[in-house]
């Protein structure tokens, strides 16, 4: 199962990155400008609001499919025929057809997330297992692999056209669609939940509950503040004539010390948790300083082809360690203080208004960046991040060493109901 679990995750960060890193890079190549970029960025939005759908996820299912299988079996089979007919229309003529079916994808895409995030929730509290550490490899081989070598470095040597990876995307989630079909089989739900006044209970619980609001916020606030540099990163190299090749080989290398930070994490620093997730944060900092200092050299100082390569593979090391750092140290957290029987809910709050904030810095940052220089967005960022740090460090160590019991409002509220 945790091998299933493992794909699943990888071909959801591949369904992902067509809309975070694949498109955002052809339509700067193709010629489209920062508004309709910013455009496009649009339609991913259904996926960051996915909390909309996760208490109907949690509370209903079809008892033949299972749970999790009643919604993550049919997402998956739609947005691979999706993508199926996608791989057949042309960017140029079908930039607005592009997009519809990118918001429907979308949309399926966070419904399946809600289900998966519940099943390894599930996983998690049966094996004891870290289901953060499955995801931070699924994502590493589903976004730098798949995304970064299989089409960015092969589709510059016309070697891999989005159409091809197109359907090799939609192939693999109709063999998973397959597998779950005919060889997966859930546990029933032991719970027995009255639907509608489960669902009044699921809000209510998530209203009340400040210590789960004030992660949330957190989190939103975090992604928001590095926004600026993460999502204009790869756009602004495209445009200073980086070869994609050089680019896709970097973060394919660096690959496997992404996959070890997990390893060595789990294995010796376990121990220290989200207790000291403020600090972490810190290193942020760092790797967002080394990403505005590549770009300034490449395009203000004007360095050596070498030296800027050089100083794009230490940017690129520093923010995806640390990135996956901070991934997994929360993600454990998470995992830990999801509510019972209403895992789903719980972690789709917390990533859909992490994701959010960053989704929401990105699509102002390509509308403003036609008028507004791109070192402004940098500078704010990099403050935004030093005044989130200093002021987050108490309050997450606050949130570490809140009592469990208090993170289970809702099951509290059900029993005395």
């Amino acid at each position: 199962m945790n091998y299933l679990l493992l794909f699943l995750y990888i071909y959801q960060s591949s369904m992902l990155s067509i809309f975070t890193q694949i498109m955002p890079i052809l339509l700067a190549e193709n010629g489209f400008n920062y508004e309709q970029q910013g455009l496009f960025s649009l339609v991913a939005y259904p996926f960051f609001f996915k909390i909309i759908f996760a208490p109907i996820i949690d509370l209903f299912h079809f008892k033949s499919l299972g749970r999790r299988r009643s919604y993550i079996l049919p997402c998956t089979l739609l947005m691979s025929l999706n993508l199926f007919w996608q791989s057949s229309l042309d960017i140029q003529q079908n930039y607005m057809l592009f997009c519809l079916i990118g918001l429907f994808n979308a949309t399926f895409l966070g419904m399946q997330d809600i289900a998966i995030d519940g099943f390894a929730a599930d996983l998690c509290k049966k094996t004891n297992e870290s289901a953060a550490h499955i995801l931070n490899v699924g994502y590493t081989i589903g976004s730098s692999f798949l995304a970064n070598f299989i089409f960015h470095s092969l589709h510059k040597y016309q070697l891999c056209t989005l159409a091809t990876y197109l359907k090799f995307i939609s192939a693999f989630g109709l063999l998973l669609a397959t597998y779950l079909l005919f060889k997966v089989k859930e546990e029933k739900n032991q719970q027995q939940i009255k639907k509608f006044t489960g669902f009044r209970q699921v809000i209510k619980g998530i209203l009340n509950n400040d210590n789960l609001i004030t992660l949330s916020l957190l989190l939103f606030f975090d992604r928001y503040g590095v926004a600026p540099i993460e999502s204009t990163f790869r756009i602004k190299l495209t445009e200073l004539k980086f070869n994609k090749a050089y680019v896709s080989f970097i973060d394919t290398a660096i690959m496997p010390l992404k996959v070890a930070v997990g390893f060595v994490y789990h294995k010796y620093f376990n121990k220290y948790n989200f207790e000291y997730y403020g600090y972490v944060q810190g290193l942020r900092l760092i790797s967002c300083l080394f990403a505005t200092l590549t770009i300034f050299l490449v395009d203000v100082v004007k360095v050596n082809d070498t030296l800027s390569y050089v100083a794009l593979f230490i940017a690129s090391t520093t923010w995806w360690i640390v990135f996956n750092l901070t991934f997994i140290v929360r993600g454990n957290f998470q995992m830990k203080i999801t509510t019972p029987g209403y895992e789903a809910t719980t972690l789709a709050l917390m990533n859909s208004l992490g994701s959010l904030g960053g989704k929401t810095g990105f699509s102002l940052c390509m509308f403003l960046t036609e008028y507004v220089n791109y070192y402004c967005f940098a500078c704010f960022a990099l403050i935004a991040q030093l005044l989130f740090t200093l002021k987050s460090i108490k309050l997450y160590k606050k949130l570490y060493h809140v009592p469990i019991d208090k993170w289970h409002i809702i099951q509290q509220n059900l029993k005395s109901e």
